[in-house]
């Protein structure tokens, strides 16, 4: 998305304000520190290793268990293969991160959201394992699977 679109989309978002407006001036007039808290898990999130697995830390644990539980539970029933597993719990759906009642989210925002999404997580990942080596796939909508639009997530392993 390109700086003339962001600011289109801003000036939509919060209507009268002058028209020399740039991204910066947005954040001071509209943003607020908190949202900034709120955001910083969404692009510079949390994660854990388990079994020597990197899992989101905020990726859907099995109904009435834990994260930990949940990923052992997977990796020794379902899959038997790490790669597998992390890229099962580190699939990111984003317009599901949203509940969205304005009705902002369109395929072309939700893909310079997973954009921005995986370049800072890949750096976050870079900064918490340094010298592991992660790889993203996007992951376009499907209409026959419900599944929205997103990315996963997972170590190269030799």
């Amino acid at each position: 998305m390109n700086q003339d679109e962001t600011l289109r989309r801003l000036r939509t978002r919060f209507p009268g304000h002058d028209k020399s407006f740039d991204v910066m001036d947005f954040l001071y007039r509209c943003g607020s520190p908190v949202d900034a808290l709120m955001y910083q898990a969404l692009f510079w999130p949390s994660f854990i290793e388990i079994d020597g697995m990197v899992i989101w830390a905020e990726a859907p644990a099995t109904q009435g268990k834990d994260l930990r539980s949940s990923v052992r539970l997977a990796q020794d029933d379902l899959f038997r293969d790490k790669q597998q597993t992390e890229r099962a719990f580190n699939f990111v759906e984003v317009p599901e991160l949203f509940a969205d009642p304005g009705g902002e989210m369109d395929e072309d925002l939700c893909e310079e959201i997973i954009s921005s999404m995986c370049a800072m997580w890949s750096a976050r990942l870079r900064e918490l394992y340094p010298g592991r080596v992660f790889h993203f796939e996007r992951s376009p909508a499907d209409d026959k699977t419900g599944e929205e639009a997103g990315f996963l997530f997972w170590e190269e392993r030799s």
